[in-house]
């Protein structure tokens, strides 16, 4: 028979490796979650915004709050008004 310290060791070490085990594999399925969390509202977001250019209240635990809209509005909006029309240069020449 075996002495009773190797046996009392084995399980220990067993015990030990099983909870690493254990640890590591919970350890993915809370990063898989917490991305999947992630994926999730950052698609709600943008399925909000991207179709439209209103801005888009955003609160963070009732902490933080920002208004996010689509870049491509602003770019269309700044590319508009740099873009003088045929009705702003007649205006600009009658007055000179």
């Amino acid at each position: 028979m075996l002495p009773a310290y190797l046996i009392i060791s084995a399980l220990i070490i067993l015990l030990v490796i099983y909870n690493f085990i254990t640890n590591s594999i919970y350890a993915v399925w809370l990063q898989n979650g917490a991305n999947q969390g992630y994926q999730a509202a950052v698609g709600q977001l943008i399925e909000q915004v991207k179709d439209k250019c209103d801005p888009v209240e955003v609160t963070l635990d009732n902490v933080a709050t920002v208004q996010v809209i689509n870049a491509a509005c602003i770019q269309q909006a700044s590319s508009q008004q740099a873009a003088p029309t045929q009705i702003d240069t007649l205006q600009q020449e009658a007055t000179q």
